[in-house]
């Protein structure tokens, strides 16, 4: 079963695919071609190993990562820290785009201290 996608996971998916090189116009094939290509993104900018799980695998649910070679609560909290973030799951780079939301951030809180040291 598909999850409903928020627009945000639309967005990160497209690009995705963009990114992926593959051209798919929304229908059937979209799910499975955007989700791969989000796959395949967050493996390579990751540097995950095959058998390591990159956090557009991840659930809801802490999961159980018993011998810890599937980095199944890493690929969990950096989910956790994506959606946190207001970011999707499905984000191709998630380190580049949690760093993005920090520097926009420390940005906007220095234009804020700016601003109320003029009053």
């Amino acid at each position: 079963m598909r999850p409903k996608l928020s627009q945000v996971d639309k967005e990160a998916l497209e690009r995705a695919l963009k990114l992926d090189g593959r051209k798919v116009k929304r229908g059937d094939d979209w799910w499975w071609e955007a989700t791969s290509a989000a796959y395949g993104c967050q493996m390579d900018s990751l540097h995950l190993k095959p058998w390591e799980d990159p956090p557009c695998w991840s659930c809801d649910d802490k999961p159980v990562d018993r011998d810890g070679t599937h980095g199944r609560t890493a690929a969990w909290a950096l989910r956790r820290r994506l959606i946190k973030a207001g970011l999707s799951m499905y984000e191709p780079d998630p380190v580049r785009a949690l760093e993005a939301v920090a520097a926009r951030r420390r940005e906007e809180g220095q234009l804020a201290e700016r601003l109320e040291s003029v009053h």
